[in-house]
């Protein structure tokens, strides 16, 4: 399998809904890899979604890793370098850096829209090389009839 299958995969348990997503290949050519492989997954970086929000991400990253890979954990840290080093530590293969590209919450339904966008860079350990991406782009329904976070759109 390619390594473009571990965000594949994480991405088709995350996106099961009405968004949409792409994958980027960014390395060279198709790279093996073993379900038995560590996989190491960070917390974004802070922005609108806040500490709650980038933990309900990339913990939902990791539940959906968990059910095809053997070892896959989450770094509490959203320092690239500090998550590198762990992972190295670790002896993991690859770690995944989620980013929201997009946390819009509409406080006021019926007709406000939450969305939700995520990438996720597949970072091979070794070189630090970003070798793939992926993107996720989720919005609610206008006509919702509760107020919930833009974090429910990942289920």
């Amino acid at each position: 399998m390619s390594r473009a299958a571990v965000l594949f995969v994480a991405l088709a348990a995350v996106a099961c809904g009405r968004g949409s997503y792409t994958v980027q290949p960014n390395g060279p050519a198709r790279v093996d890899y073993s379900p038995a492989e560590h996989l190491r997954v960070m917390l974004p970086a802070s922005g609108n979604q806040g500490d709650e929000g980038g933990r309900v991400i990339s913990g939902r990253v990791v539940q959906v890793l968990q059910q095809t890979h053997a070892d896959v954990q989450l770094i509490a840290s959203a320092d690239l370098s500090a998550a590198l080093a762990e992972a190295r530590t670790a002896k993991a293969a690859y770690l995944i850096q989620p980013t929201v590209t997009a946390w819009s919450e509409g406080h006021a339904p019926p007709f406000t829209a939450d969305q939700l966008g995520v990438r996720l860079e597949l970072i091979d350990v070794a070189s630090g090389a970003v070798v793939n991406t992926a993107t996720f782009e989720n919005s609610s329904s206008l006509f919702e009839v509760s107020d919930s976070p833009p974090s429910s759109l990942l289920n």
